[in-house]
């Protein structure tokens, strides 16, 4: 899929369900923050914990698109750009994890970044694992899926020609390929 298809219109049911998901997973995320805290014993402020979430969702669909906007722009700095993206995500999460804990606990300042960083940290390094563990069964069946659309090529660029003739004319080539090999070691 390329940017044109990426970036044309979309179904406004497509749109209205994003934003729907995107509410429904503010209000659980916050819904079971504010339980949290309720049951350890402080006020249960939802909206405190939805204003957060929000704005976490509000960064992170900015980073999207300035990472999709660099993709665009310089493709050549596609693995920077993904860098980029994951350093902010990371970044991301772990303020809100920081911001959810100060809303939630009676921990200090200290105590709410070293969790905040731990946890952004140990999820991004679960990540990484299992992108590791995907990867790497990949190579074990040796195969790559790739999916591009290909033109056939004009019959007229394709010589008939009959297979003892094929035969007869590559028949050399072996040798000429391991000629050039010993030449280039």
């Amino acid at each position: 899929m390329g940017y044109v298809d990426a970036a044309g219109e979309s179904e406004p049911a497509t749109a209205i369900g994003v934003v729907l998901a995107a509410a429904m997973f503010v209000a659980l995320w916050a819904g079971g923050w504010a339980i949290g805290a309720r049951i350890a014993g402080r006020r249960a402020q939802f909206l405190a914990h939805s204003t957060a979430s929000w704005l976490f969702l509000i960064v992170m669909l900015g980073a999207g698109m300035v990472q999709g906007y660099g993709e665009f722009l310089w493709p050549g700095a596609r693995a920077a750009w993904s860098g980029l993206g994951t350093a902010v995500g990371i970044a991301a999460f772990a303020a809100l994890i920081f911001a959810q804990l100060g809303v939630a606990s009676g921990l200090t300042r200290l105590g709410r970044r070293t969790w905040a960083v731990g946890i952004a940290v140990g999820l991004q390094v679960v990540a990484l694992g299992l992108v590791k563990l995907g990867a790497t069964a990949q190579e074990r069946t040796g195969l790559l899926p790739i999916t591009a659309a290909m033109r056939p090529v004009p019959a007229a660029l394709t010589p008939a020609v009959s297979v003892d003739r094929f035969v007869a004319a590559t028949a050399g080539l072996q040798a000429k390929v391991d000629a050039l090999a010993d030449e280039k070691e």
